[in-house]
């Protein structure tokens, strides 16, 4: 598992609220701390714990994120009050959906076992919004802050389980990307659109060869769906649309970012 920092973070307030021994003999056990004395571990944690998972490998992170889907009902029976193992472990499981993973429902009458890719998921690569973020940093150093902030504000509102407002910031980071891209386009590339205009932008995309027709197409129906909301949910629960919506609207701009990096370097040949 490729975890986000937005969900190693959920992980250290989870490890946070269980009780200190079992939170100490957890740690030790994936090597996150050396195995010395119980209780000085435990009270290391008290005092730094996210330094011990920040700082741990993928594969002890996962291993970890493993056991506690696993054995999620005896972990939950330790925790006074009930309330806040639901709450944080809601917001843990949230969000590595977004990281490209959900628990694998267990047989009839058993809890869910561990967590399964929801996507083919490529060993080594980064978490899908870390990705885009960095993907966006190296193609468009000087972008507004306000860009880069709508991928965590759709994060935040899928944790929030605002599914609508999580497709919504996807959607305007989607066209706000594409707008600046045109705009860039227009330096080298005759054509004007008004930035206001979505199938303008998308339009002048095509036109000015950054895409084809048939990827405009694609970017547009991502758009499009991404637009739509949670309103003809046949099949499908809220938090699955809302997945689906905001993964492609982001894959879309990380096409976008890509295409842009790829005009740039032929056109500097």
């Amino acid at each position: 598992m490729n975890l986000s920092a937005r969900s190693k973070m959920s992980l250290v307030q989870f490890i946070s609220k269980m009780p200190r021994q079992d939170a100490a003999l957890l740690l030790m056990k994936y090597a996150m701390v050396a195995p010395t004395d119980q209780m000085q571990v435990a009270l290391e944690i008290e005092a730094s714990p996210t330094e011990m998972v920040l700082h741990a490998d993928a594969a002890s992170l996962s291993d970890l994120v493993q056991e506690l889907a696993r054995t999620h009902d005896a972990v939950r029976s330790a925790f006074q009050p009930k309330y806040v193992h639901d709450q944080r472990w809601a917001e843990l499981e949230r969000s590595l959906v977004l990281d490209g993973y959900a628990r694998e429902p267990g047989a009839s009458g058993t809890s869910a076992n561990g967590f399964v890719p929801i996507d083919p998921v490529m060993p080594g690569t980064s978490a899908p919004d870390d990705l885009l973020t960095a993907l966006l940093r190296d193609a468009i150093p000087d972008a507004p802050a306000e860009l880069s902030k709508l991928i965590d504000q759709s994060a935040e509102a899928f944790i929030r389980g605002d599914w609508n407002g999580s497709l919504t910031s996807a959607r305007v980071f989607l066209q706000n990307l594409a707008r600046r891209i045109a705009e860039e386009q227009r330096i080298a590339y005759a054509g004007s659109f008004d930035p206001e205009v979505w199938g303008q932008v998308a339009a002048y995309l095509r036109k000015s060869g950054c895409i084809d027709e048939r990827e405009e197409r694609g970017i547009c129906g991502a758009f499009s769906f991404a637009s739509i909301g949670g309103h003809n949910l046949i099949g499908m629960t809220e938090e699955e649309f809302a997945v689906f919506g905001r993964t492609m609207a982001f894959r879309a701009s990380y096409f976008l970012l890509k295409r842009l990096l790829g005009r740039r370097a032929l056109d500097s040949v």
